[in-house]
């Protein structure tokens, strides 16, 4: 029997009707059982402090430096802003830092992001406050010293003059960061590309990858050297500063976990819940069907690839992939073009050996789907990008997604299908191996 599957594109849905005994896995974030409401969650996370001061009070006649998450990041900020911007009447001053890291700084939805703040501060008469979208080139930085790794910590200068840190962070499973989470706010949120380049080098290694991070609560998953070095550059950065969190879990725009706390503590409570809500084991399939989830999250190619990485244990060796994402935004940014696109577009033969003799910025990327393309039959891609574009990085461009699907059924009818609707922020693991 023919069941409709609902898939993520961009602001819309596309529709699949696919036979039920085909389909192994449908896979998305958990709902929580009793759901509650964002600003119930909210309130109830800045009244029960993790190791900390109400909010209000950690703030009070202090320079706080505020980092908000950018736009390729799917976040409720009209329910976020709101109560944190309520607590922050008691600083002496707010600078906001919009934490873009390596991504556009100009994309449409930061001055959205800007306006949302703006409003919010004035609704709570914030007096003293200023907002600024943080490049990662162009500017004078601060040198907040040197890593072990050698790695020097080059920061937005306006983070300098901090006496609290207070960072907004959607947690989610990253591919090669371990977990999306408030650390990375300061590496790579505020800091120079250089200094993200020589981080993002670290994610070549086998260990950097989705589950595993240094604040993990469980000791046989916090090996992870790219993460490791995000920890340490976020104590170099804060040296002895009170650094705060409001960390949240999130799926569209409800919010299902919040907590507000010491930074660290927080980041190792919400690893659980991300584990809990948006990690699971499944069968590897012949077929995977994959959205990154819509847009935001696949507001372009350099954006949506997360999808891929995270759910690549999802399909078999040698299985194909259809990968539903409307890119809106093109490529990626313009800086990562070279590095990530014109690469790919090499033999991936090449792309395997000139990253064996040296890392560039946003070369992992490539990287890392190039191991995936080689390790499938094909990658059928559904998108507004022209198929110029889309044919040289060894994709297959599809006009129909229903049309490739029946075409793999009919090739093969007791095809078995696994379909992902949460790609950039759900995590899975192979059966087959064991799992975590």
């Amino acid at each position: 029997m023919k069941r409709t599957y609902r898939i993520k594109y961009g602001s819309k849905d596309i529709r699949l009707r696919i036979p039920e005994e085909n389909v192994l896995h449908q896979i998305e974030v958990k709902e929580p059982e009793q759901r509650e409401s964002n600003r119930e969650l909210l309130r109830k996370a800045l009244e029960e402090p993790v190791d900390a001061l109400l909010l209000a009070e950690a703030v009070a006649g202090k320079r706080v430096v505020l980092l908000v998450e950018d736009a390729t990041r799917e976040v409720p900020i009209t329910d976020l802003f709101p109560p944190v911007a309520e607590q922050l009447r008691t600083a002496a001053f707010v600078q906001v830092l919009v934490c873009t890291g390596t991504h556009n700084p100009n994309l449409p939805g930061n001055a959205e992001i800007v306006a949302a703040l703006q409003h919010a501060f004035r609704q709570y008469d914030v007096k003293s406050f200023a907002i600024e979208i943080h490049r990662g080139k162009g500017i004078e930085y601060w040198d907040a010293g040197t890593l072990r790794t050698g790695n020097r910590v080059l920061v937005n200068p306006r983070a300098k003059e901090a006496d609290v840190y207070l960072a907004l962070s959607d947690m989610k499973n990253h591919y090669f960061a371990g977990y999306s989470n408030a650390l990375k706010n300061f590496l790579p949120g505020i800091c120079a590309n250089q200094t993200t380049e020589r981080n993002h080098a670290l994610a070549l290694k086998d260990q950097a990858t989705f589950g595993h991070h240094p604040l993990h609560a469980d000791p046989q998953r916090q090996d992870n050297p790219l993460a490791e070095e995000m920890l340490e550059a976020f104590r170099l950065i804060r040296r002895d500063r009170v650094a705060l969190t409001l960390a949240i879990v999130s799926k569209g725009d409800q919010i299902l976990w919040a907590a507000y706390g010491e930074l660290e503590e927080v980041v190792r409570r919400g690893t659980g819940e991300v584990d809990r809500l948006m990690s699971q084991t499944v069968e590897p399939a012949d077929l995977l069907i994959v959205s990154p989830g819509g847009f935001p999250n696949d507001e372009s190619l350099y954006t949506a690839q997360r999808a891929l990485e995270l759910s690549k244990n999802a399909v078999k060796p040698g299985g194909e992939v259809l990968f539903v994402a409307e890119c809106r935004h093109g490529i990626g940014p313009d800086s990562a073009k070279e590095n990530f696109y014109d690469l790919l577009r090499r033999p991936l033969e090449e792309v395997f050996k000139i990253l064996e003799q040296k890392y560039i910025l946003y070369s992992h990327k490539a990287y890392k789907f190039a191991r995936l393309i080689a390790s499938v039959k094909r990658i059928g891609f559904y998108t507004t990008l022209e198929r110029t574009l889309v044919e040289p990085i060894h994709l297959f461009p599809v006009e129909s997604p229903q049309q490739f699907v029946d075409e793999a059924l009919q090739r093969n009818p007791n095809l078995t299908i696994n379909i992902v609707n949460d790609g950039n922020k759900i995590a899975l693991h192979s059966r087959t191996n064991g799992g975590v």
